[in-house]
């Protein structure tokens, strides 16, 4: 399909998804890029992302351009009202919409998974910090999730009362006198292997051939396979089971924990890109911009896979904590070196402050050591001020996932 004559209104919430909107630049007439940067006080920081950016043109304002694009994308949660709104409207757009809840409240989502017959885990519901401090008393080895303002405060292991009892008190800080009115979600601990599958969904079900492999902090290790393994295919199968009740166009991640190869456990849904890991999907899907467009139109599109393997690394400096940095890294290698929460000044690419930034390396290669080779060199091309590289080290740990999951019975 041709989309040269066609415009593309992008709603990035942390500008996490920069890379995304620059790769439907490379296929659309025109994409307008939009952060979310309105306070009482407005900052620059929280605009800057994308601007600059090859390709996009970057705005200040969203709404007044709604009737002039031909599909507004939402790379990111937190607008998932909008996106309904937008979509009743009659507008074209991808994202999640309302499915949103699914990945905010976490005990939701345990409720549906069980009642699809999915296997899973323990769960309880608790409401407010002290009733949280008086379950958790005496227990060992739970989960503790808090849901949708993950920005306060991420999930954490709790594992007894001498050991993480701290992490209470933080909670107890952050809130203040609001701890008390949150939901908190326990649930116990599942052991093996972990797995997830990265794709997109619309109402004609999972889109295949479908990305799934393993991932650890700062690095991933991925495959495209036409049906992926029987426990992840089930997931898929029950995800689009779960998600039928909405009007669902958009990207969709999840884990599984594997105490036996055919007994999956739900872990967490991600009903946007994942990031960092997405970045690979703009260079390891060939008909990236076809994917996009037709899952928004509730059309059925096969996903056209650049490579069997897909690898990546994340390089990165905390000097973007509080400085500006510039990321330096040579031209011809902007298809395999990626960024994330980025702008673009004075002819470089540099860090948006206020947080830990890098370098996304990616490796596309039928041969999974060579995909891997070349995600590793890549870090020997790329500056900044105290860059650490620590994440080159990350793949011996997935390949032993991917050794144990194959001892299990998967292929891999």
């Amino acid at each position: 399909m041709n989309f040269f004559n066609k415009k593309v209104l992008f709603w990035d919430a942390n500008g996490l998804a920069v890379e995304h909107a620059v790769r439907l630049a490379k296929d659309f007439e025109k994409v307008w890029y939009y952060t979310p940067w309105v306070t009482g006080f407005p900052q620059f920081k929280a605009y800057a992302h994308g601007l600059g950016v090859e390709g996009l043109d970057k705005q200040k304002h969203f709404w007044n351009l709604v009737e002039k694009a031909d599909l507004i994308f939402f790379g990111d949660t937190g607008a998932g009202d909008a996106a309904e709104f937008l979509r009743k409207s009659g507008h074209l757009v991808f994202g999640p919409g309302a499915a949103e809840e699914l990945e905010e409240d976490r005990f939701l989502l345990r409720t549906r998974q069980k009642d699809l017959g999915m296997p899973t885990q323990k769960t309880k519901r608790i409401h407010g910090l002290t009733a949280l401090r008086v379950h958790l008393a005496g227990v060992h080895d739970k989960y503790v999730k808090l849901g949708i303002f993950r920005g306060s405060r991420e999930s954490f292991h709790w594992k007894n009362q001498a050991k993480s009892g701290n992490i209470l008190d933080e909670i107890a800080h952050e809130w203040g006198p609001f701890a008390d009115t949150q939901d908190f979600t326990v649930e116990d601990t599942i052991d093996g292997i972990e797995p997830g599958a990265d794709g997109l969904l619309n109402k004609h079900g999972w889109v295949y051939p479908t990305l799934w492999g393993f991932e650890h902090h700062v690095g991933y290790v991925g495959t495209y396979t036409q049906l992926p393994p029987y426990p992840l295919t089930y997931t898929c199968k029950k995800m689009e089971e779960m998600f039928s009740g909405y009007d669902y166009r958009g990207p969709i991640s999840y884990e599984v924990k594997l105490p036996e190869f055919n007994k999956p456990y739900l872990l967490d849904v991600t009903v946007r890109f994942p990031f960092s890991l997405s970045v690979c999907y703009t260079e390891s899907i060939k008909n990236y911009s076809e994917v996009i467009w037709n899952v928004a139109s509730n059309e059925p599109v096969t996903l056209i896979p650049a490579a069997k393997y897909v690898v990546m690394s994340y390089i990165e400096t905390s000097h973007p904590d509080k400085e500006w940095t510039s990321l330096i890294f040579p031209a011809n290698l902007r298809n395999r070196i990626k960024l994330q929460s980025f702008g673009k000044a004075k002819g470089t690419y540099c860090a948006v402050k206020g947080q830990q930034n890098g370098f996304l390396l990616v490796g596309l290669n039928d041969d999974l050591k060579v995909a891997i080779e070349e995600a590793r060199a890549l870090a020997d091309e790329c500056e900044a001020d105290e860059l650490s590289k620590d994440g080159l080290y990350v793949f011996d740990d997935i390949m032993k996932d991917v050794e144990d999951f194959r001892k299990m019975g998967g292929k891999f």
